[in-house]
């Protein structure tokens, strides 16, 4: 009985430590390659942001990185609800934590060129998180 049992826990302990332990995270280090330089997230769902234009700009901007062959470098995905309602369309890019609001089609090429090639953020399209854009970063 003692025996079952003993194994049964280091059965248990193994299967915790490899699912919440070191084993289960991967690290990333100096030598860790980067699966994108940029990911973005264009908020598609909500109350306000469909109605915004929101699905427009998510097709256009992932059109637009996929003609510059950019796709295997900057990550376009659909996103849920940011909870900003009524300063949409929303876009967020990560590392960067930029958050941009009401942005429109004609803005992308903008956002493509400076800030997602260029890593110089488009300051005019900033959100401030109170239902502004802010005027600076």
């Amino acid at each position: 009985m003692l025996d079952w049992l003993f194994f049964q826990l280091a059965a248990f302990w193994s299967s915790f430590r490899n699912t919440f332990g070191k084993q289960s995270y991967i690290y990333m280090t100096e030598q860790s390659p980067k699966v994108f330089e940029k990911h973005v997230f264009v908020c598609v769902s909500g109350k306000t942001c469909p109605q915004e234009g929101a699905c427009e700009v998510f097709d256009a901007l992932r059109k637009e990185i996929f003609e510059r062959g950019l796709k295997s470098k900057i990550r376009i995905n659909k996103s849920g609800c940011f909870d900003q309602c009524g300063n949409g369309p929303l876009i967020v890019v990560y590392p960067d934590q930029v958050w941009y609001a009401k942005v429109q089609i004609d803005d992308l090429k903008e956002i493509v060129e400076e800030h997602l090639l260029k890593d110089r953020p488009v300051e005019r399209l900033f959100y401030d998180g109170s239902g502004r854009k802010a005027c600076t970063r």
